[in-house]
């Protein structure tokens, strides 16, 4: 038997116990549920983030002028600031808003 195949008896006894486990109870249940939902808003706001600076950087070089290549570079790095603001960002929590 080589290597290979011992790797791989090894990995198909790992998903056979991982199985094999009892069912989930009620609360684990819900947990999962809670961490499902959480990555959906967190996705979601990652979305509604990149889709707005997309749609501004449309606007800006339709209205105003073109982007080049430095506008692209600056819209990129918008896009990767956004995502990873809101990926690290509590799922429940929401931007803090001024108390005017």
């Amino acid at each position: 038997m080589t290597d290979v195949d011992r790797l791989r008896a090894r990995a198909d006894e790992l998903i056979e116990r991982s199985r094999a486990r009892a069912p989930a109870s009620a609360a684990d249940q819900r947990l999962r549920r809670r961490r499902e939902a959480e990555v959906v808003r967190r996705v979601g706001r990652i979305a509604i983030a990149d889709g707005a600076i997309l749609a501004g950087a449309i606007v800006f070089a339709l209205a105003v002028a073109p982007l080049g290549i430095m506008g692209a570079m600056l819209v990129a790095l918008l896009l990767i600031v956004a995502t990873i603001v809101f990926a690290a960002l509590p799922a429940g929590a929401a931007l803090p808003r001024s108390s005017n």
